[in-house]
């Protein structure tokens, strides 16, 4: 808008989940990516990914319509990262990314940033994710997939190297 960033959850956790995302490595960011962009691509379909960062960390994508206020989407993406949390126990951080659906040809879109740190899981907390999976449904019957990413890629056949 007019050339602004805004930050709706303000920047310290923004930053937070910017510096959280920096500490992964090179390999570790091209796999997130590549899960990233086909999330995007899948976005009409799919609403929301758990993805598990060869370093360990969990991201949670979510996509939502454009129109969808961002406090809700924001609200929304909180909750998906607490189960996610729940979900990927022992790990402590979630790192969620939230935007638009993609449209090819539609001008603007939005982030949201979250960063979730719950080194500890108790009770409680387990009976509120529980509550949240029967009423809102996030994760209940996820589809798992799996992919493969060699580190060193091989070289594509008639490339040329020096």
């Amino acid at each position: 808008m007019n050339d602004d960033l805004e930050f709706s959850s303000g920047l310290s956790e923004s930053e937070r989940s910017v510096r959280a995302m920096a500490l992964e490595d090179r390999f570790s960011r091209r796999v997130v990516g590549k899960s990233w962009l086909d999330f995007l691509d899948k976005s009409h379909d799919v609403r929301s990914r758990i993805t598990h960062s060869p370093s360990g960390m969990v991201y949670v994508f979510l996509a939502t319509p454009h129109g969808y206020t961002r406090k809700d989407r924001q609200a929304e993406l909180g909750n998906r990262c607490f189960v996610a949390r729940g979900k990927s126990s022992p790990k402590e951080k979630v790192i969620g990314l939230a935007t638009e659906q993609y449209t090819p040809g539609k001008k603007g879109f939005s982030f949201d940033l979250i960063h979730l740190y719950k080194p500890d899981w108790s009770d409680k907390d387990q009976e509120l994710m529980d509550k949240m999976q029967a009423e809102l449904g996030y994760f209940v019957d996820p589809r798992m997939t799996n992919t493969e990413e060699d580190e060193y890629p091989a070289q594509a056949k008639g490339a040329i190297s020096s």
